[in-house]
């Protein structure tokens, strides 16, 4: 488990202190704090990232309504299990990891963005034999799989502090299918970069890596609503 800074600073001043019969000068006390930071940048950390659900998203539709009729949707089990251990790919903060799980919050984002476009849909486990599409009154089945998930970090040494770029590239398909076969099939992607501070001890790569995969989830959401709610076969009452 990761050291806290401040009680490894403070039991490297007072080592410092006790060889130096309790006196310390201003030039031992910032070497103490140097060296704590060090020892604790090269013991290595888990940081881990928060991911956020997001509760609406800004869905460009050429339509005023939502599509009708009822469907089911069914969320992966590649969805729930987007996690990752991620690693920085320089040097700086090489030492430390980034642990993400947003299948949570992946997952739900989906679904409320789902529930903004259609008129009424239902979260199963199981997609619905055919026979039970027309028992059930439902026009279609929406099927969600994640295609990608690939957190990246860089780290670099600034003047007095470091900084990182993080990328959190996502893709997922959909597929659609109805009674008689594919209603309609997509995939969209979302990349976003974020930039910031590594922190005293490189953990304000997680703040940046955690920023730049809800904006790329956002981003994604939005592309995916788009071709979804913009679908011509969709709204077609008719076609099942």
């Amino acid at each position: 488990m990761c050291q806290n800074a401040a009680n490894s600073t403070e039991r490297t001043i007072r080592c410092v202190k006790e060889s130096n019969k309790g006196e310390i000068s201003m030039k031992e006390y910032l070497i103490a704090i140097a060296l704590a930071t060090v020892a604790l940048a090269l013991q290595g950390c888990a940081y881990n990232v928060q991911t956020v659900t997001v509760p609406v998203v800004n869905v460009q539709a050429s339509y005023d309504s939502k599509i009708s009729g009822k469907f089911a949707l069914v969320l992966d089990d590649s969805l729930k299990d987007a996690n990752r251990q991620v690693k920085p790919g320089s040097y700086v903060c090489s030492a430390h990891s980034y642990p993400v799980s947003l299948g949570t919050g992946l997952s739900s984002s989906l679904q409320r963005m789902f529930e903004q476009i259609f008129e009424e849909i239902q979260v199963r486990p199981n997609a619905p034999t055919t026979e039970a599409l027309g028992r059930e009154g439902l026009r279609g089945t929406v099927v969600v799989r994640l295609e990608e998930f690939a957190p990246r970090i860089n780290c670099q040494m600034g003047f007095f502090s470091g900084n990182c770029t993080a990328y959190g590239d996502l893709a997922v398909s959909v597929n659609v299918r109805g009674a008689s076969g594919t209603l309609f099939s997509t995939s969209a992607t979302g990349t976003r970069v974020a930039d910031g501070s590594a922190g005293g001890a490189c953990e304000g790569g997680a703040v940046v890596l955690g920023d730049a995969i809800n904006r790329s989830m956002r981003d994604l959401l939005e592309r995916l609503g788009e071709r979804v709610s913009n679908s011509p076969r969709l709204r077609d009452a008719n076609v099942k």
